[in-house]
C-alpha cells in the first residue's frame, strides 16, 4: 500500500484526469473511513457548529453506474467533473477553474484537494453554498 501519496491544489479543467488517477491509486480496491464535516455558522458567541459524519469500511463500486467506473475524472460543458461512487453513494465535486493549476480560493467555492500519505481531503462548496469538508482515509487491514 502507498503511504506517501502527496499532491495538492485546486482542481482545474486541467488537472481533473491527474486527481481522478490519483484517487484511483489511493482508494481502489481498498477499505477506507469517509468523513464528511458539515460546518454550519450560528449568529451567536459560540461561533461556529461542525457535523460530522463517519463512514467506515467502505469501498469504491462501479457496478451500476452509467459507465460501469467507480471514479468518473472528466471535462465537460468546459467544466472539471469528478464522481466517486462507493458502498455509501455518490460523491459529486465540479470546478469552473481552467488550465493546469490555479491559485488557492479561502472560500473554497472550487475544490481544494489534499492529497497526504493514506488520504485525500475535499473542501468545496455544495450547490446551496454550505462549506462542505470531506476526508477518504485508507483503513490499515493488515492486522
Amino acid at each position: 500500500m502507498r503511504y506517501n501519496l502527496y499532491w495538492f491544489g485546486m482542481l482545474t479543467t486541467g488537472n481533473v484526469e491527474q486527481v481522478g488517477k490519483l484517487l484511483s491509486e489511493l482508494l481502489e480496491g481498498k477499505f477506507y473511513t469517509l468523513i464528511t464535516a458539515h460546518p454550519v455558522a450560528y449568529k451567536n458567541p459560540e461561533g461556529v457548529d461542525v457535523r460530522m459524519y463517519v463512514y467506515t469500511s467502505q469501498k469504491l463500486v462501479a457496478a451500476g453506474t452509467s459507465d460501469n467506473k467507480a471514479i468518473v475524472a472528466e471535462v465537460r460543458d468546459g467544466r472539471a467533473h469528478i464522481f466517486i461512487h462507493d458502498t455509501y453513494g455518490s460523491h459529486f465535486i465540479d470546478s469552473d477553474l481552467q488550465g493546469e493549476t490555479a491559485i488557492p480560493d479561502s472560500t473554497f467555492q472550487n475544490p481544494y484537494i489534499t492529497f497526504e500519505g493514506n488520504r485525500v481531503t475535499i473542501r468545496h462548496r455544495a450547490p446551496a453554498g454550505n462549506l462542505l469538508i470531506w476526508t477518504f482515509a485508507v483503513e490499515d487491514h493488515s492486522e
